[in-house]
């Protein structure tokens, strides 16, 4: 018995060593990089030159610096009694930098990264991000993971000096790391997504394609021809203004419509499935005309559905849902070669009907089932996520087959077609958020702290001057302030 306690007493006592090994070996790592009497960089000529073996290590594992021709400027300085070599790389390179170059491939190198602080991999980040270093997607993960924990926040936030230095060491990482944190935030907005703020009624008509205007004018295509035009009123609310027929045939309707484009003077085009396009001008008597009729060869209209399309003109990425629910990703290259990136399940079974890809990258899905989701591709995992659903509650929850028809967004805002017969429009929280705004939202959820419009006087200047950068409907939400949903009526609003 004695042995054994002897035994597991010893075990003990080596464990707590070897803790406090490894402690004194990370403190000593950290203590070496600023206290070697050979330094590690210096200042020649008004320019930064890095020691050999930091240059060699830099050389080795940046993708930037080996794609610079030529051999940098060498300098030769003396250390008790010794020459060394240093080479000229006028970069500003951080001391974090220094730090990790110094124990690459060092027992402690790993173990390095996480003695920083968090500014200071803020800054590690931002700078291997500029050399093309391979672990640049680790070191924003690991920033993630820092500004996502209570305490961390808590820091940042409570401390005008800790959050200022964080900022500044963000100035180039501030986009992908806001990035990064936009999932959890927007869903976070999206779960106090209740209902619509408004839906309108077509009647016995089924929108199939639906187009708004930079001012808020929207218009609506229908299966049987026709085409309504609404327009917003002081509170944001759209009212029916007038409407017209495509292509009307002896019954007094037409093809169904397939093709909506509208421009900001309200003038709008319409294709339908006959293959015949449409110019739409306000007259003098503020009522639309047709002034000019087409073939569709020179539009994208088609017997395909070019609903269940969308392109992203800057990055040439294009977007495809099939009938079994799916999504392809592609791009398209310079030789006009597609390049496929991924595929992304949306639903189960039912059809992909819609999809639109926002101003803000945010890629809206509609389907058969009545399931609106909502995707982002995510800074660290280079894919698409999907961050939310919306759900028809007619469709989704009482088995009523009321599929999502057609769909687009704009200005915060979503406007979906059904197979009920109305168009529902959605206040959605997808407008681009500073660092500085992402972290204050992040902060009040992780450590559920009391900010609201009663409570702002509590908190230091700069907390309130974070909180007023935000966006109105953000601070509603926040202070729990939801519009009540409106529906159509007759009221007819003028041009």
């Amino acid at each position: 018995m004695l042995f054994i306690a002897t035994k597991g007493i010893m075990k003990f006592v080596y464990i707590i060593l070897s803790l406090h090994v490894m402690i004194f070996s990370l403190h000593g790592a950290a203590l070496d990089i600023h206290q070697s009497k050979v330094p590690l960089h210096l200042v020649h000529n008004g320019k930064q030159a890095l020691r050999a073996d930091i240059y060699a290590t830099l050389c080795k594992i940046s993708k930037t610096l080996q794609d610079i021709p030529g051999q940098p400027e060498m300098v030769t300085r003396a250390y008790d009694s010794k020459d060394y070599t240093y080479y000229v790389v006028d970069k500003g390179i951080s001391l974090p930098m220094l730090g990790y170059l110094y124990s690459y491939n060092q027992i402690t190198g790993k173990n390095y990264i996480l003695t920083l602080s968090t500014s200071d991999l803020a800054t590690l980040h931002s700078e291997a991000n500029f050399w093309g270093l391979d672990n640049e997607s680790v070191l924003l993960f690991l920033l993630v993971t820092r500004v996502t924990n209570p305490t961390v926040l808590n820091i940042l936030m409570t401390s005008h000096h800790e959050c200022g230095t964080f900022m500044r060491a963000c100035l180039r990482t501030n986009i992908i790391l806001a990035d990064a944190l936009a999932a959890d935030t927007h869903h976070f907005f999206m779960s106090r997504v209740y209902q619509p703020i408004q839906v309108i009624s077509a009647y016995n008509k089924r929108p199939t394609c639906v187009s708004i205007s930079a001012n808020g004018l929207l218009v609506v295509g229908f299966d049987n021809g026709a085409i309504d035009v609404y327009k917003p009123n002081e509170y944001g609310l759209h009212g029916h203004v007038t409407s017209v027929i495509h292509d009307s045939t002896s019954a007094g309707y037409g093809p169904e419509i397939i093709y909506l484009s509208i421009a900001q003077d309200g003038t709008f085009t319409s294709g339908s499935r006959n293959k015949i396009v449409k110019t739409w001008k306000i007259n003098d008597m503020q009522a639309y005309t047709c002034t000019l009729t087409e073939n569709s060869a020179k539009y994208p209209v088609s017997e395909a559905d070019m609903l269940r399309f969308a392109r992203d003109e800057k990055t040439n990425i294009l977007y495809l849902g099939t009938n079994n629910g799916k999504i392809t990703i592609s791009q398209l290259d310079r030789n006009k070669e597609i390049k496929h990136l991924e595929t992304i399940t949306a639903c189960n079974y039912y059809s992909i009907t819609s999809l639109v890809l926002a101003a803000n990258k945010i890629l809206y899905v509609g389907s058969m089932n009545g399931v609106i989701s909502i995707w982002k591709k995510s800074a660290i995992q280079k894919k698409h996520l999907c961050i939310y659903k919306l759900f028809d509650n007619k469709a989704y929850f009482s088995g009523y087959q009321n599929s999502i028809k057609c769909l687009t967004a704009a200005e915060g805002k979503l406007y979906v077609g059904s197979s009920d017969g109305t168009i529902k429009i959605w206040e959605i929280p997808f407008d681009f958020m500073t660092l500085e705004q992402q972290l204050l939202l992040h902060w009040k959820n992780a450590c559920n702290i009391n900010l609201s419009d009663q409570t702002l006087h509590r908190f230091p200047e700069y907390v309130r001057a974070i909180y007023a950068s935000l966006p109105t409907y953000i601070k509603d939400h926040i202070n729990l302030k939801f519009k009540p949903v409106f529906y159509h009526t007759d009221h007819i609003y003028t041009l």
